[in-house]
């Protein structure tokens, strides 16, 4: 008997555990993958309605998912398609699938009515049946446009048709930080220095109006047409206070992966990380684990880093104490990381540039000394 069949058999002999929830563990990790589930949304799915109970999804209309009835990836996401387009057809034209995970897909689509192009942010059918989904997506679309900053990305309409609930967004054709990054490597700080100013006001304006984005990265920060840096997906914002573990694991502050609560310092955590990444290429910590990310963030950024040597000196200062491990030690409100950024990049920036006009100014010196020498040795034969 393979190790999971024993486990689930030890596990039939627990009245705790309801048989639904037996189900679909054996389906999930049953020995022939034909017999398991086709994706990790129809997994999640399937586990929630079991942990909820059928008697208590009866009245909204959700039937129970029959293991006779799963498809596989290709059929799946080709009917998801199908019932997307049907139910926003008359409003949108879908182009190309942007991006997809277990919960939903982004889009670019075609405004029929504008005659402009946009992104179109949709759950994916079966979870928009759970109205616990829908009321996240409504509650997500509501939130960003409360706050309404010019970088941060607004939305532009939320709709439920026909079963499908998504809402739009300008399209941003730069991609994302991330790909700016892959593409071209370390940016220099005449680039991050103004970007991230304007990205902290945005910030500063959520946190102001009290809500903490907690999954500040580089794939959520998208590029405009003029290329200027804009905050994005707010799926998991919420207010201070509230705790469990979320966000991203290289970003995430210590007291996220603790699961204490949470205010807006772990924001500021995060865009600090940003802020290496982008002057870098590389994470300020690098681990797969949150215990042993714990680890490396005490342990504090390895300057020595050929990579990590690039970052100026006063940047460095900045970046080591918006990434302290105990939050006391860093910076206490986001209005104060953002004047410190301020005067961070701007002096740095001042200090490179006076080196540069002192350098220029000792090879003129060297250039008239070096022609004074050659004028001289064409006067001495004449003397």
């Amino acid at each position: 008997m393979a190790a999971g069949e024993e486990t689930l058999t030890a596990l039939d002999g627990h009245v705790d555990v309801p048989r639904s929830v037996r189900d679909v563990l054996r389906k999930a990790t049953a020995m022939d993958p034909g017999d398991r589930f086709p994706s990790v949304a129809a997994l999640l799915h399937t586990l929630d309605r079991a942990i909820g109970g059928e008697s208590s999804l009866a009245g909204l209309g959700v039937r129970p998912v029959m293991p006779a009835q799963e498809t596989d990836p290709a059929t799946a996401a080709a009917q998801q398609e199908a019932r997307l387009r049907a139910a926003t057809g008359l409003d949108y034209e879908l182009m190309e699938r942007l991006g997809h995970g277990a919960s939903g897909a982004v889009w670019k689509a075609r405004d029929l009515a504008l005659n402009r192009e946009v992104a179109l942010k949709a759950l994916h059918p079966e979870i928009a049946q759970d109205p616990r989904a829908v009321s996240r997506l409504r509650r997500e679309a509501r939130l960003v446009a409360s706050l309404a900053h010019p970088r941060i990305v607004p939305v532009l309409e939320f709709a439920e048709r026909s079963g499908v609930a998504y809402f739009t967004m300008p399209l941003t054709p730069g991609g994302s930080l991330a790909d700016l990054v892959a593409a071209r490597g370390p940016l220099p700080l005449s680039e991050v220095g103004p970007e991230l100013e304007a990205l902290l006001d945005g910030v500063s304006s959520a946190h102001a109006a009290g809500v903490v984005h907690r999954d500040l990265k580089p794939e959520n920060i998208l590029l405009d047409r003029s290329g200027r840096w804009c905050l994005a997906d707010f799926g998991i914002a919420s207010a201070p206070g509230e705790s469990g573990a979320a966000g991203t694991l290289a970003f995430a502050a210590p007291e996220q992966l603790r699961g204490v609560p949470q205010d807006e310092g772990v924001d500021r955590y995060a865009i600090a990380g940003v802020a290496f990444f982008a002057l870098t290429g590389h994470l300020p910590f690098i681990a797969h684990d949150p215990e042993l990310q714990l680890w490396r963030q005490q342990q504090g950024i390895d300057w020595s880093a050929s990579w990590a040597s690039r970052v100026p000196a006063p940047a460095r200062a900045w970046i080591a104490r918006a990434l302290a491990f105990n939050a006391a030690e860093r910076f206490p409100t986001t209005v104060a990381l953002q004047e410190a950024w301020v005067e961070t990049w701007r002096s740095a920036l001042a200090t490179d540039q006076a080196a540069s006009s002192d350098e220029g100014r000792g090879m003129d010196a060297r250039r008239g000394l070096r022609e004074l020498l050659k004028a001289s040795k064409r006067l001495l034969p004449s003397l």
